[in-house]
């Protein structure tokens, strides 16, 4: 566990206890004072080798959090995953295992 990482998780912050028992590596925690527009699930398939992102945009970490284990399971080429900020708006909902899209409240 990073440095900076674990000085988060000893101070008790959700969100990285949420991304350990996901399995997902945290890009771009919150840190006081930042906002974050939303979240985004990013994954690495064995096909390409790079990250490439989701379209999705969650108001949540913990929704892309579970979005991200649910895409894994439903996947078998991705092979690895991570969760990051976004500036996009939110523009789903991860509610009974199922993805919804949001409207825009703009």
């Amino acid at each position: 566990m990073g440095e900076s990482l674990a000085r988060l998780y000893a101070a008790g912050r959700s969100y990285n206890r949420s991304a350990f028992h996901f399995g997902c590596s945290l890009i771009g925690s919150p840190v006081a004072g930042e906002v974050t527009m939303s979240w985004k699930v990013e994954v690495i398939t064995e096909d390409s080798g790079e990250w490439e992102s989701d379209p999705a945009r969650f108001d949540t970490e913990l929704e892309a959090l579970a979005y991200a284990r649910d895409l894994e399971l439903r996947c078998a080429t991705i092979r690895d995953k991570r969760v990051t900020e976004s500036d996009d708006p939110v523009s789903s909902r991860w509610i009974d295992h199922t993805l919804r899209a949001v409207k825009s409240v703009r």
